[in-house]
């Protein structure tokens, strides 16, 4: 199962990246930096957030945050806190306010404890065999720089109160929005709040 499992994973890699090479219009840096005004009470001016619950999306790739936007207006990807403040976005813009945050540079602000890295390497460099967990640079790059073909996020850098509630999100059931989220939800649901809390931890000291 678990190879089958990990076929998926390649295959989807794969799949992504000729898509995403034919496919994907990039949009402009210049004009999205007029169309940020709604997104930087949350994200800040350049996308490196203050808070820990609100992602950083400074030089995130432009396919992701603009797969999410899309998600994010329809709700179908639904965020509480975002309701209603992308309803007067035309896809150009989407692609625009993308574009200009993937163009900006992620800020690194925690460092990892000391405590839970040996596990959180683990996990994230090899995964588990026996308990079906893939690694996780499989798809996000040793470095966490993701990849940007495929349109898998950067995951390095990014505050550790994110990563935690995204992890729980997936494993729970509660995030299954967007092509790539069947992957996140199997693999988050062999993870334990253990697991979670030294990925977490580790991949912030990724960059």
């Amino acid at each position: 199962m678990f190879r089958i499992f990990l076929l998926l994973i390649s295959f989807s890699i794969i799949g992504a990246e000729k898509a995403s090479s034919v496919n994907f219009e990039t949009g402009d840096s210049n004009a999205g930096a007029q169309k940020v005004a709604v997104c930087a009470a949350c994200h800040g001016t350049d996308g490196n957030s203050q808070v820990g619950n609100w992602p950083k999306i400074a030089g995130q790739n432009e396919r992701y945050l603009f797969e999410q936007l899309k998600l994010i207006k329809t709700e179908e990807r639904y965020i509480d806190v975002m309701k209603g403040l992308l309803d007067g976005y035309s896809e150009e813009d989407l692609r625009d306010v993308a574009a200009f945050y993937a163009n900006n540079s992620m800020t690194m602000g925690q460092s990892a404890d000391d405590e839970s890295l040996v596990l959180g390497k683990l996990l994230y460099k090899i995964g588990d065999y026996e308990r079906g967990i893939p690694s996780c640079q499989a798809c996000h790059a040793a470095n966490g720089s993701g990849n940007s073909l495929a349109g898998y996020p950067a995951l390095g850098g990014q505050h550790k109160e994110y990563l935690i509630s995204s992890l729980l999100a997936y494993k729970n059931g509660e995030r299954i929005s967007g092509p790539n989220a069947y992957i996140m939800n199997q693999i988050s649901q062999r993870l334990s709040e253990e697991d979670i809390e030294a990925l977490s931890n580790y991949i912030i000291g990724l960059y």
